[in-house]
């Protein structure tokens, strides 16, 4: 019986440490943040040098099968499109290009011949004349304004399989929904400033990505690296719509807006997308763009904008209104943005859901590190070594607007008055992604 006695203790003891230890483990392999200093006893430098290393297998371990499981082999072409996904975009079929188009200041891209990409190279590339290897973006960042995508991106490219453009800050191109239609800003017509698809191309590194090589047994010769870019404002400006040939110029609404534009001329681009309690969004893109620069100031300018749009609607839907030039140009505040579900219906027309990363603003920055490693699945890139991630994770913020401090917070009224405004655009969001949380209902209580 002393015998029994004399193990049974020591047994437990052991039971339960290994019990904790696949605990700890299994949380490293899903967050990647638990820290080996917060087990409750001391560790010698070889048991955490062990530990480290057991949750750096998991780690590899669970990202490799999640990645085999969702997306089939790990090198190939781009993701295709399922049929009853292409059966859902009938627009293309309907775009007739063999009629006489009317010319605009604007190319006309959705007629173009769509390239067929190079089966050896992650991102979609093509050569031109035969001869010239020419390269689209892998992936975009799409919105939204003062939401974080700087930040984000900053951190993105830190992957070594990603490629940084050679446009704004190394993001961002304006060429989508501004500068291939002449417009830079808020419509402000800049005569010269047209940028043709060829230019827009100049500014992806198609040499580095062609001159980066890997060989795969039974496979050959393969590409991996990838580029992108991000332009918040392509998420909610399509005010340039009657420069699209295949519109009616009369009509109060587009049929199409550049988002299909895209799709037409890259199928499978991937989509990122950063969604901020929409008030709190609005005051930061108020103060960004020097719209103004109190609280009190952005309470005038509030109900000047939400004036307009209600007169505005009286007439015509809230798409029609948010997609006129004159009405965009017109508003005290940047209050477009922050329609998210309407704009996220726009580009539901055009792109399935499965090409499009969404999450929150607030959660990024509650865990960096975790969402780096849901947007590196999601581009099908190779898992980066833990502490390289924790590195990219605790830098500091790429941007803090420092019009903040000096604004003062938003008044109480104001943003009990826009929070209504924009509570039937969050609940309709909310439905489309099946998540509560983008009522913002957290935001509201803190």
């Amino acid at each position: 019986m002393k015998f029994l006695k004399s193990i049974f203790w020591p047994f437990i003891s052991i039971s339960l440490l290994t019990i904790l230890i696949i605990f700890m483990t299994l949380q490293w392999s899903r967050s990647l943040r638990v820290d080996v200093n917060l087990f409750p006893f001391n560790l010698s430098n070889r048991t955490r040098n062990v530990l480290n290393e057991i949750r750096r297998q998991v780690n590899t371990f669970v990202y490799n099968q999640t990645r085999i499981e969702s997306e089939g082999p790990k090198y190939g072409g781009l993701m295709s499109t399922t049929q009853e996904e292409l059966e859902g975009m009938e627009w293309e079929n309907n775009i007739d290009c063999t009629k006489h188009r009317r010319k605009t200041s604007a190319e006309d891209l959705l007629c173009l011949e769509r390239k067929t990409f190079l089966m050896n190279y992650r991102n979609p590339c093509y050569y031109e004349n035969n001869s010239t290897l020419r390269c689209l973006p892998y992936f975009q960042i799409i919105g939204v304004c003062k939401s974080g995508t700087s930040d984000l991106f900053k951190r993105m490219l830190r992957h070594p399989q990603i490629v940084q453009n050679k446009g704004i800050l190394k993001k961002e191109t304006w060429f989508w929904t501004w500068r291939r239609h002449g417009n830079v800003g808020f419509h402000t017509n800049m005569p010269g400033r047209t940028m043709m698809l060829s230019t827009f191309l100049d500014l992806f590194d198609a040499k580095t990505i062609q001159t980066n090589i890997v060989y795969i047994k039974d496979y050959g010769e393969y590409h991996p690296l990838v580029t992108g870019h991000g332009d918040p404002m392509d998420f909610w400006d399509q005010a340039s719509w009657r420069d699209i040939p295949q519109n009616d110029q009369n009509a109060d609404e587009p049929v199409y807006t550049d988002i299909h534009v895209i799709r037409h001329l890259n199928p499978n681009l991937k989509l990122i997308l950063l969604l901020r309690d929409p008030v709190e969004r609005l005051f930061s893109n108020y103060l960004h763009a020097s719209f103004g620069s109190t609280a009190d100031e952005f309470h005038k300018d509030v109900l000047l904008s939400l004036d307009l749009l209600n007169n505005c609607t009286r007439n015509k839907t809230m798409r029609a209104c948010l997609y006129t030039p004159s009405i965009l140009g017109s508003l005290r505040t940047p209050i477009s943005g922050s329609f998210y579900s309407l704009h996220l219906k726009e580009w539901l027309k055009a792109f399935p859901r499965k090409q499009m990363f969404i999450t929150r603003t607030e959660d990024f920055g509650r865990d960096i590190l975790g969402t780096l490693v849901q947007i590196f699945r999601f581009l099908r890139l190779e898992a980066m070594p833990t502490k390289d991630l924790y590195q990219i994770a605790q830098e500091g913020h790429y941007y803090i607007t420092s019009k903040k401090s000096r604004s003062g917070n938003i008044l109480n009224e104001t943003r009990i008055l826009l929070n209504e405004y924009f509570n039937p655009y969050n609940e309709e969001l909310a439905h489309i992604l099946g998540n509560e949380n983008y009522l913002w209902d957290d935001m509201k209580r803190s």
